[in-house]
């Protein structure tokens, strides 16, 4: 076969479009099922740039094929608006390289991918949750160095006198699986200030400590709070025990699970 035609295959597979010394190759149309491909080929295979779609549901894959599998550069939209999306790079059918998603709830990812997750450097914001994550990642989760900045309150909820709202807190350090763990900085809206060592999400080992006053408390830490000998007290214990809840902080990987 030579030219243009149309093959049905025996478990109903249809193609129509270009043929070469026998070969489906060119430009052509696969329908299966409620599968459609329209674009290039080469010895039957998708390969080159080409559209898969679906009837009886909104996701379509817009780019480049390889072999058959979505290679090279290429975006892969969720819904019918195509507000939700991924764009970017593909390796044997799997997000691999730089790309961008967007999804359902409006929070995104942007930077690198490995084998479908985010892995390696890159952001990610939580448009809901007034969050924003920007670092090393591995298996989805944050993990190395990286910056995690929140709202002290609900995002969209400030007014023009309450300051508290539109003030962020920001921690600088390393992370492991999700958590803040290891050295870092946690600067909080108050003003208040914690340098040190961290254990998933709660200070842990050496550390200093620096209220809003200016007051100063350099020691040890356990489980987010500090070791003091008996008797001894803070002149600021009240402000202390407000800022250090761990609960104060959410944790960066409260919502990396998307996607």
């Amino acid at each position: 076969m030579h030219g243009s035609g149309r093959l049905t295959f025996p478990d109903s597979v249809c193609y129509e479009g270009s043929f070469a010394a026998d070969s489906i190759t060119g430009r052509g149309v696969y329908q299966w099922g409620s599968t459609v491909y329209e674009g290039e080929v080469q010895n039957g295979l998708r390969h080159g740039y080409g559209t898969l779609s679906f009837t009886d549901s909104p996701v379509v894959y817009e780019g480049q094929w390889w072999n058959g599998k979505r290679h090279g550069r290429g975006t892969l939209y969720y819904d019918m608006d195509r507000a939700a999306y991924y764009e970017g790079e593909w390796q044997d059918d799997l997000k691999h390289g730089q790309g961008s998603s967007v999804y359902p709830s409006g929070n995104s990812y942007c930077g690198s991918w490995v084998h479908d997750k985010r892995e390696g450097r890159g952001t990610m914001t939580w448009a809901s949750k007034g969050q924003q994550y920007c670092g090393m990642w591995a298996d989805n989760m944050p993990n190395g160095p990286g910056e995690h900045v929140w709202q002290q309150g609900t995002p969209g909820a400030q007014t023009a006198n309450d300051a508290a709202h539109v003030m962020h807190n920001r921690y600088v350090g390393m992370f492991k699986h999700g958590k803040r763990h290891g050295e870092g900085a946690l600067w909080y809206s108050s003003a208040a200030r914690y340098e040190g060592q961290w254990d998933s999400d709660r200070k842990q080992g050496s550390g200093v400590y620096i209220f809003e006053d200016g007051t100063v408390f350099a020691g040890q830490f356990t489980a987010d709070r500090p070791v003091l000998q008996e008797g001894a007290m803070l002149g600021a214990v009240d402000t202390f025990a407000a800022e250090l809840p761990g609960a104060a902080a959410p944790a960066a990987a409260a919502a990396p699970g998307e996607g």
